[in-house]
């Protein structure tokens, strides 16, 4: 199951998130690359 990256909230809709939706609970853009399964955050370092 998919979620928001800051505040974990479940995401259900099909597809990927467009550029311009929201997460309803805490209002962080859904199409984020930290919400990409791919992502890497350590890799930044």
């Amino acid at each position: 199951m998919r979620r928001c990256h800051k505040c974990g909230e479940p995401w259900n809709e099909k597809g990927s998130p467009g550029t311009r939706e929201d997460c309803l609970k805490c209002g962080s853009s859904l199409h984020a690359c930290a919400n990409c399964r791919f992502y890497d955050g350590k890799a930044l370092e």
